[in-house]
């Protein structure tokens, strides 16, 4: 019996294994004795050799490669070949395994995912026989009333039978009676009607979706989550049971849509509790749940952004980075939608700042900083709208109440986006929440210190902005960071207007001098100087202006005379940038500038004594509302115009009568006369040494006038305004000086403002486009319209032709046609004449009609 042949196995080498393979038990040829010749082959072999063997014709140039001519092998080459022959047959072997081990790694994925599936098909058939079951419940429920349901049923049509008396048999009576039927079944979907029946419901419904959620589908998945959502909206379990399931399936659910779902049940559950008064309760349990999901990877590795330095992420802190992220997304939308707005939400976000995930960490920061990517937000696609368009429009349509409720609708949604836009900029109270501010800035810098090779520029310019306005907004000093920043003040890094941004902003005036005068000097030396552009330059200056605002001792004079001549350069953003530092040491400090660059006010208050305050002088203490004066005398003047209205028409006649009364007052005064002493107190003096020692002595400047406004009435804060407006226009009016003007008309100072790289570049001017770009924008606004050109009578037709003679008349002037035949004898016709043209003319119409 013939053996089967082994079975070819494919392979990435493209060898054959049986004519390679090595056969070990090869059965060896049948031995041939040499004395007994073969009768086939002998008398062939004689007669060969009585004919003489024909010698075949050999090219004498031809190289000899075989037989006895060919060159052997040396042991050498030999033992090399043979080594590598036995190295290519260990390839071949290795292949044979790996593709052996391959095929049972497949088999055994196969076999457990068969399992898989059979178990999920026997969770799913247990579950549509559940379904099945409870819908024929329901069905038996709504043919036979609840309340009947345990009573047995009688047959009217038969007589009942009669008891058997005691004498009779078991038989008989087990005949007559029938067991008691079973007590209807509760329905599972009805737990409020059965609040014994159902007590651990709730409860199976969580812990199966909290155990076996990978293995259920989608759609029993959402059923099962809905369930409990109508639980809680029958008040069967509480919202605190609901969101301990809820949370945990976030980081769990790949379906969008039912992650949505989840989302929007957590947040409205939370707003509900909390829409008439806060439900304290609640909100600690949630906040505490948010806390431990951000706080339970905190002692992970950090990544990085780099991909040579990435590390292979662990499961578990892959799975507690995505509970920390959910987290924090949940306590900003609750922030952002008003719900929460207390230090605990930020102590939250602030966690996660520190967190190894930089997804999470990122997150956290863009919260502070209120620049944050808002994936659902729907505001970037729509148009802003048009409100004077709008009631353009409904002064021209019909007024119907309908048109009226839309556009009202319109604009209300029009306010509301002007207003989250204001908000959107104005709104940093996240960072005042924090409760020790000095504390997380000394983390934050150490955060971006340690670990600064693994972040990206991106996240370390993040980093840098938040711990700024930190240091903006609390006043406090981290110095490290200002030795930290300067290895990025050159003009050829990217993103340099960020990195002096974040420089400006942590900049106060309680920052030593003397930390920020090496950071002035940087930015001297590499942004201004001749050898770079002028916006280099405007940026420079502008960011030294921005510093040196919120600390003005911390620049040098030698260097401040160098900055001040670029006022006359003939770029406009760098004669801007040095006219607003030169504006603003005439203000802070003049004695800083020469005398011909200090200006009028500046002289004139250095002459006076008027001198800066160094660094470390507090200002005197205020004694009154600077300005309150102002206010109390246009009360009084506003409370006199009432008061005289109706007395002014008899003003002058009473003037009269007072001065009688005075002349004959002075008449009875035992005759004193009063002599005009022309304003001059008498001077009686004993020696001309007493004048000499009074002309020495400094008189004692005036006090200021104090307003007892404050203590007799509530200032509001319509009072305030009309402060403000009384100063600035009471500026205006007297011929202050610039410094006044914009401090009455901004009482508030701007030192704790935030910046923006527009404050740092200043005013561009707009290049002029080249040949290629005009040309560019010419072609791009060709596109989509017809051909460009004439648009008269030919070229808008089919086919191409002139205008008519009709057309021709329309465009003459009216001189030309007023002396026309035509016109002439339109006003000669008759009135026959204009009937008959008329009906011709309604004839063709109705004709072109149709």
């Amino acid at each position: 019996m013939a053996e089967p042949t082994p079975p070819q196995v494919s392979n990435t080498l493209g060898l054959d294994f049986q004519q390679l393979s090595i056969k070990d038990n090869e059965e060896p040829a049948p031995e041939v004795d040499p004395s007994q010749p073969s009768p086939s082959t002998q008398p062939e072999s004689t007669e060969t050799e009585k004919r003489g063997k024909p010698k075949p014709y050999v090219n004498p140039d031809r190289v000899k490669t075989g037989g006895a001519a060919r060159d052997k092998l040396s042991d050498e080459a030999l033992a090399e070949r043979m080594a590598r022959i036995r190295e290519q047959n260990e390839k071949i072997k290795q292949r044979r395994l790996d593709v052996q081990a391959d095929e049972e790694a497949f088999r055994k994925s196969q076999e457990q995912e068969r399992q898989k599936q059979a178990q999920n098909r026997k969770v799913q058939d247990s579950i549509d026989q559940a379904r099945d079951k409870n819908a024929q419940r329901k069905m038996e429920k709504a043919q036979s009333r609840e309340w009947d349901s345990g009573k047995p049923t009688h047959d009217s049509r038969k007589p009942r039978a009669p008891q058997s008396p005691q004498g009779d048999s078991s038989g008989s009576a087990a005949e007559n009676t029938s067991p008691p039927p079973p007590p209807p079944p509760s329905d599972q979907w009805v737990a409020t009607c059965y609040p014994k029946e159902t007590a651990e419901f709730p409860k199976q419904l969580a812990n199966l979706l909290l155990d076996n959620y990978v293995v259920l589908q989608v759609d029993t998945r959402k059923t099962l989550v809905q369930n409990l959502v109508m639980l809680r909206n029958k008040n069967v379990i509480t919202s605190i049971e609901l969101l301990k399931t809820l949370f945990p399936l976030l980081p769990q659910t790949p379906s969008p849509t039912l992650r949505a779902f989840i989302r929007k049940t957590i947040i409205n559950d939370i707003r509900v509790a909390n829409l008439k008064s806060k439900n304290h309760k609640l909100n600690n349990s949630v906040q505490a749940m948010l806390f431990n999901m951000v706080e339970r990877g905190m002692d992970g590795e950090f990544t990085s952004h780099k991909g040579k330095t990435k590390i292979n992420i662990p499961a578990d802190q892959r799975k507690t980075g995505d509970e920390a992220m959910w987290a924090i997304i949940m306590a900003k939308e609750l922030w952002k939608k008003g719900i929460w707005k207390d230090a605990k939400t930020v102590s939250i976000v602030a966690q996660g700042c520190f967190h190894p995930v930089l997804k999470v960490q990122s997150a956290s920061l863009h919260f502070f900083l209120n620049d944050e990517e808002d994936e659902d937000s729907d505001d970037e696609g729509e148009e802003d709208v048009d409100v004077k368009a709008l009631h353009h429009r409904r002064e021209i349509n019909k007024k119907t109440r309908s048109g009226d409720k839309k556009i009202q609708k319109k604009l209300n949604q029009a306010k509301k986006k002007m207003h989250n836009k204001t908000d959107k900029q104005s709104d940093f109270s996240a960072i005042l929440l924090l409760r020790d501010p000095q504390t997380f800035a000394e983390k934050l810098f150490d955060l971006l210190h340690e670990h600064d090779k693994k972040f990206d520029l991106d996240h370390r310019i993040l980093i840098m902005q938040l711990l700024s306005r930190i240091m903006g907004s609390h006043k406090l000093c981290v110095l490290n960071f200002y030795t930290y920043v300067v290895k990025y003040l050159f003009y050829k890094q990217l993103r340099v207007p960020s990195i002096l941004v974040a420089l400006a902003q942590s900049v106060h005036e309680l920052t030593p001098p003397d930390v920020l005068t090496p950071v002035i000097r940087k930015i001297a030396q590499e942004f201004v100087h001749p050898g770079v552009a002028n916006e280099v330059i405007a940026a420079g200056i502008n960011s030294i202006r921005e510093v040196c605002t919120r600390q003005p001792w911390a620049m040098e004079e030698d260097l401040l005379q160098d900055l001040v001549e670029y006022r006359k350069s003939k770029d406009k953003a760098v004669l801007a940038a040095a006219r607003s530092l030169l504006r603003l040491y005439r203000e802070v400090n003049p004695g800083m500038l020469k005398k011909r660059e200090r200006g009028k006010e500046a002289t004139m208050g250095i002459a006076s004594g008027i001198k800066a305050l160094p660094y470390g002088y507090a200002p005197e203490a205020a004694k009154d509302i600077e300005g309150l004066t102002l206010l109390e005398e246009h009360l009084a003047q506003t409370k006199m115009d009432e008061d005289g209205e109706g007395s002014g028409d008899d003003s002058d006649a009473w003037n009269g009568w007072e001065i009688e009364e005075d002349s004959s007052s002075e008449s009875e005064s035992e005759g004193w006369i009063s002599v005009s002493d022309d304003g001059k107190d008498l001077d009686i003096s004993d020696s001309e040494d007493e004048k000499e020692e009074e002309d020495g002595e400094p008189k004692p400047a005036e006090e200021k006038k104090i307003s007892t406004l404050a203590t007799t009435k509530i200032l509001t804060p319509a009072d305030f305004a009309l402060l403000n407006s009384l100063k600035s226009s009471t500026a205006d009016s007297s011929g202050t000086s610039s410094k006044n003007k914009r401090k009455a008309a901004d009482p508030e100072p701007s030192s704790g403002q935030f910046i923006s790289e527009q404050d740092i570049l200043g005013p561009r001017k707009k290049a002029k486009a080249d040949y290629e770009e005009r040309m560019a924008s010419i072609r791009a606004g060709r596109e989509g319209r017809e051909k460009f050109g004439s648009h008269k009578g030919k070229q808008n037709k089919a086919t191409p032709s002139s205008t008519t003679n009709r057309e021709k008349a329309r465009n003459k002037p009216i001189m030309m046609i007023m002396g026309s035949q035509a016109v002439r004898s339109k006003k000669r016709a008759s009135l026959r004449e204009k009937q008959q043209k008329l009906r011709a003319h309604i004839k063709r119409a109705k004709k072109a009609r149709g």
